[in-house]
């Protein structure tokens, strides 16, 4: 009977040291208290954990196409939902909301490298490092005021790119923003 308790305890001691070991614990520095948090539990992207890149793609039957990257550059992962909010910020300073259409997921989807990239239905993950971004088409009308940023906003952060080039909608918005992807490596 002792041989089985003290089996039984070592077994208990080793799947509560796993259990412990799979979960993160944060003191907080206000008090002396400990949360826990498990590993699944990722919190949104705020504007600092992402750097930004335009990346100019091509212009075809009087559309331009562009992609914003945005790199983690935080040691922790974070996520990003769906669809961003896009406002542009006009040469005169003013703030204009960019009135983009939300491409379909049916819609077939490229990467600035040509490859196909598969839009996820709902928030995605960036680990360390990872890298997501948003594929934009644009009408080429240059009776549009020119754009000097673009402010890409979600419910926990922002984040402002500089785009090489980009014009306003002008009459309707036949522009579209892709749902948000992660970058193939």
């Amino acid at each position: 009977m002792k041989r089985s308790a003290l089996a039984f305890m070592i077994f208990a001691v080793l799947a509560v040291g796993y259990t412990v070991s799979r979960q993160a614990f944060v003191v907080s520095p206000d008090t002396t208290t400990t949360t826990t948090t498990t590993s699944g539990a990722v919190g949104w992207c705020v504007g600092p954990e992402l750097a930004s890149r335009w990346i100019n793609g091509t212009g075809a039957a009087g559309t331009l196409h562009a992609w914003v990257k945005l790199t983690n550059i935080a040691t922790t992962p974070c996520r990003l939902p769906e669809y961003v909010t896009l406002t542009y910020r006009l040469a005169d300073g003013t703030m204009e909301p960019a009135n983009l259409e939300r491409q379909p997921l049916s819609t077939p989807l490229l990467d600035w490298r040509d490859r196909p990239v598969a839009p996820s239905a709902g928030p995605i993950e960036i680990p360390p490092a990872g890298q997501a971004a948003v594929s934009l088409s644009f009408p080429n009308d240059s009776r549009c005021p020119a754009v000097l940023q673009l402010n890409l906003a979600w419910a926990k952060g922002s984040r402002w790119v500089l785009p090489t080039y980009l014009v306003s909608q002008c009459n309707g918005t036949n522009g579209t923003v892709s749902r948000v992807f992660t970058v193939p490596s």
